[in-house]
């Protein structure tokens, strides 16, 4: 999916006795060369010859109550394919129905395909009926081009005599010529994890730390976040009694102690700080998408940033909901495409020009098996207003297949203020996991520092000469310290303290003191709030207080054709004050111009949609929602296709919509669309 057509071809047999048909059956099938190599110790797979970057989804169970059957297979597979995704792990060998491999054929979704061993070191009782089963699932799947990897446990190595089993009834049943991996997460792969929501620059940041396997990006097999679903389908399986505030009912839908991989506290911290405490669950689930787009769009980006030069591909955990829940999904139980959905389909575009949180660069991303020439790339930025500044940028590049192309970087500004940019920097240990100590004076949020994996850490900024400051600010990674000092030197030998932190909370720490003089600066670690050392993406030291009003930026980025065709776009919205977004609650309401039309192509109803943001109107539309309704009752029409949601309209723009679903869901022909944008409360 993306880099070509999946095509099936049709044989049909006929077993005939004198004259007569006595049975018959179509076959459907495809054709696809697989390759295999472990080049600087990480897994690369090549179809017809071409390495495909993985951009794939785990898939742990079709339907809690095993209800899923026939099309739904083909409907939750196309979503997929919709995602632009191109491989789905069948998380140990959960699903075993002949059409959901049918779909991954049809829609050319490559599939990871496990047995039945999950993490924990013993034997089935029985490992000769547990042989004959892996052989009949063998021989039973193994016509379908979809096969891409045979695995032999989840998080583990199949214990002996399994794994030499396995091995070799792949390579007997199978011709060979698909690849066996024992272990999900180790073995030319990059772990797997975290499963809980990062601030998106870490996902572009050497390293996204996972659990087991090699350190880098590589092939990263699970990694993902919460989800919370639209209040729309949240209140389809929570009580009115329930759902404000959190209780143990969203427990019983993972979001509590059950979940605490998923940190659904951390989610919730990261809405609050983000955009601002909700005042209901309405108000929640709202500001939930936009962290949920956010995150998602992240972690694929950050991995394409850096594709080949380490990085293969990566899997989220999860991309199919098995039950009503609020984490690990796209879209959701009943087929509502929740913010994550949208981030994963704009970010795995298979051209796509996107710009890094860490860095402010801008690259194409080509993983098509096209070469594109003479295009021309922009990024225009916006105030909050909706009023272009002088940011604006434009380049002529060409995107050969299977690239990252640079295009140019965007000067979002820096702090004149800091006296530790670009000063030397000693640290007590640096881990391999990330850069040097001077990444943390660097001004690039695309570099850390990171300590031993341990609590007695520290790191200096010597300013090469005594100065006077009043203010410190530590731009922590997920590794932050819980306990610290900072602490002051004349000679970097005798240290006095002029601040201590004794209950640590991460993120942006900015501390304000009378004012000192002082040449050396240290952060002495004492305490660890993490297995993991201690990491700084920046060690600001301020002449003065920083005094910064939580501005937020429009970014939009376009990438055109020789003949100003747009082939791909992509918009972000950023802070001045590290993912401060609360002066979005500021945007005025505004009134947008609805038509639409419905129309029916082949088997699909289709609602045509055109959505103007009036250049009459009072403020930027923005993260408009579209929603499609019943007007007899009010009922979501879903399942359906469409080809954006939660986009931004500045004055004077407009969006063309496309709605797709199956008649039966509108028998009547009425529909109202519900038009949304973010401001309109």
């Amino acid at each position: 999916n993306g880099y070509g057509k999946p095509n099936l071809y049709t044989c049909d047999l006929k077993y005939s006795m004198d004259g007569r048909v006595s049975d018959s059956r179509r076959i459907t099938f495809g054709i696809r060369q697989y390759s295999y190599d472990t080049i600087g110790h990480v897994l690369h797979i090549s179809v017809n010859g071409k390495r495909i970057f993985i951009k794939g989804g785990n898939w742990g169970m079709s339907e809690y109550m095993l209800r899923c059957r026939g099309d739904e297979y083909d409907l939750k597979v196309k979503l997929h394919k919709e995602m632009h995704l191109n491989m789905i792990r069948n998380w140990i060998g959960s699903t075993t129905d002949d059409a959901f491999y049918d779909a991954c054929d049809k829609y050319g979704i490559m599939v990871w395909d496990d047995f039945w061993l999950n993490s924990h070191p013993n034997l089935p009782i029985d490992i000769f009926d547990f042989n004959r089963n892996a052989v009949e699932k063998i021989k039973r799947f193994r016509n379908h081009p979809c096969i891409a990897i045979w695995c032999g446990e989840n998080e583990g190595v199949p214990l002996p005599p399994l794994n030499g089993w396995l091995a070799e009834d792949v390579k007997t049943f199978d011709g060979g010529d698909r690849w066996y991996q024992p272990n999900s997460h180790a073995g030319n792969l990059t772990g797997s994890g975290p499963w809980t929501n990062f601030d998106p620059q870490w996902y572009f940041t050497r390293y996204p730390g996972g659990f087991g396997g090699n350190k880098g990006w590589g092939l990263r097999t699970e990694i993902g976040t919460a989800v919370f679903p639209t209040f729309a389908s949240f209140k389809k399986f929570i009580p009115e009694k329930d759902w404000w505030p959190r209780n143990e009912m969203w427990n019983k839908h993972f979001f509590g102690k059950s979940a605490a991989n998923a940190g659904p506290d951390h989610y919730m911290e990261s809405i609050d700080e983000r955009y601002g405490k909700p005042t209901g669950i309405k108000d929640f689930c709202r500001k939930a998408q936009l962290l949920n787009i956010e995150t998602n769009k992240a972690l694929f980006e950050g991995w394409q940033q850096h594709i080949w030069n380490d990085a293969f591909g990566v899997m989220l955990w999860m991309s199919n909901p098995a039950y009503p829940s609020m984490v690990w999904q796209t879209y959701d139980y009943y087929y509502d495409l929740t913010g994550a959905y949208w981030g994963v389909r704009k970010s795995c575009e298979p051209l796509h020009i996107q710009w890094s949180y860490a860095d402010n660069s801008v690259k194409v991303i080509n993983t098509t098996d096209n070469d594109y020439d003479h295009l021309e790339a922009q990024a225009i930025v916006y105030d909050l207003s909706g009023k272009k500044t002088n940011l604006e940028k434009t380049v002529e590049i060409n995107s050969k297949s299977n690239t990252a192309q640079p295009c140019f970087n965007l000067d979002l500004g820096f702090n004149t203020n800091d006296l530790a940019y670009g000063k030397k920097t000693v640290a007590s240990s640096v881990s391999k996991d990330a850069g040097g100590a001077d990444a943390v004076t660097d001004g690039n949020q695309g570099t850390r520092w990171s300590s031993d994996y341990s609590d007695d850490q520290w790191i200096y900024i010597d300013l090469g000469k005594e100065e006077k400051f009043s203010t410190v600010v530590l731009n922590w990674e997920a590794a932050y310290a819980k306990t610290f000092k900072l602490q002051i030197s004349d000679d970097a030998s005798g240290w006095r303290d002029i601040y201590t932190q004794k209950n640590g909370k991460g993120g942006v720490e900015s501390v304000t003191f009378h004012p000192v003089k002082a040449r050396y600066v240290r952060m002495l670690g004492l305490q660890r709030a993490t297995f993991f050392g201690y990491s700084l993406y920046e060690f600001e030291i301020l002449k003065n207080q920083r005094i910064v009003k939580p501005q937020v930026q429009f970014i939009r980025l376009l990438l055109k054709d020789k003949m100003g065709n747009l082939l791909s776009d992509n918009f972000y919205w950023r802070s001045a004050m590290n993912n401060d977004y609360t002066a979005l609650n500021t945007l005025p309401p505004v009134k947008l111009k609805v038509t639409s039309f419905l129309t029916r192509e082949n088997d699909s109803d289709i609602i045509e949609a055109t959505i103007i943001n009036p250049a009459s109107s009072k403020a930027v539309a923005f993260a408009v929602y579209v929603q499609a309704v019943r007007s007899s009752d009010g009922t979501r029409i879903l399942p359906a296709f469409m080809n954006d949601n939660y986009f931004t309209l500045m004055k004077g723009e407009s969006k063309k919509i496309r709605i797709i679903f199956d008649p039966k869901l509108l028998k009547d022909g009425k529909y109202q669309l519900l038009v949304t944008p973010y401001n309109n409360k």
